[in-house]
């Protein structure tokens, strides 16, 4: 997306969360994906460096550093 990185995971139920390593525009995403709730789809909350954001899209960094998201499927 041109406003930032879109999470938006499509996984099987029973996967209880997993973690991607991604660069995205001179930055690295350190992506963790919970699933407490059994879902194939759908984010619930969305976290960039500890700070809540609304919708699904992590902002663009562009800073060469990492960086921790958090999505909590639901």
């Amino acid at each position: 997306e041109t406003e930032g990185l879109k999470i938006d995971p499509c996984i099987p139920p029973e996967w209880k969360g997993l973690k991607i390593k991604r660069k995205f525009r001179n930055a690295v995403y350190c992506i963790t994906i919970e699933n407490p709730e059994s879902k194939s789809k759908g984010i619930k909350e969305l976290w960039a460096d500890d700070k809540k954001i609304a919708g699904n899209i992590a902002p663009i960094f562009d800073d060469g550093k990492e960086h921790k998201i958090k999505a909590i499927m639901g």
